[in-house]
């Protein structure tokens, strides 16, 4: 609401000067700033759904290509919040790597199946420059020491008896995640 009385205030303001120009110019760049009107479905489970559905916002305001194919189920039998969070890391590591790109297109594909008791997720995006190891572990962009992303990713991985491996690769990062449920 406090946002909406500010783009109201300017809104009159190019009234009160008449400038229907600069309104019409205003108003476009507005609303290219709105999220869309259509919430898509990504999954059919509700909290993945979710986080899958804020990084297609994110990647939209950025102009990156965001594709996801999630076939889960609307419960699963592992902890939901350890699977969401490991999804929110790799999805924010990705629209972060994609935010530097500048040489190609922009893109983050989302892969997932759940059967036969495990979950597999695999998120591909475009990055600039490649990460750099240390000890078997990714160093951080924005603080130094590790990237806590990863580790919390390989941390849900390792817990359920699963796997995380990350790759990176003609200017694509690779993240394949394997669960137990």
């Amino acid at each position: 609401r406090h946002d909406l009385r500010q783009h109201l205030n300017v809104i009159w303001a190019f009234l009160d000067q008449h400038d229907i120009d600069g309104l019409k110019d205003y108003l476009t760049v507005y609303e290219k700033s709105l999220p869309p009107d259509i919430r898509q479905t990504f999954t059919k489970n509700f909290a993945l759904n979710v986080v899958c559905t804020h990084y297609a916002e994110e990647a939209r305001k950025y102009g990156i290509d965001y594709d996801v194919e999630l076939d889960m189920p609307e419960r699963l039998s592992m902890n939901e919040s350890e699977v969401c969070a490991l999804l929110g890391n790799l999805l924010e590591n990705a629209v972060e790597a994609c935010r530097e790109v500048r040489c190609s297109a922009p893109f983050i594909r989302v892969r997932g199946t759940c059967e036969d008791g495990h979950i597999v997720i695999t998120v591909d995006n475009t990055c600039e420059q490649e990460p750099v190891w240390e000890n078997g572990r990714i160093l951080s962009t924005k603080h130094e020491g590790y990237g806590i992303g990863t580790w919390a990713v390989r941390a849900v991985a390792e817990r359920t008896g699963g796997t995380a491996d990350f790759s990176c690769k003609d200017g694509v990062f690779y993240a394949s995640v394997f669960l137990y449920e």
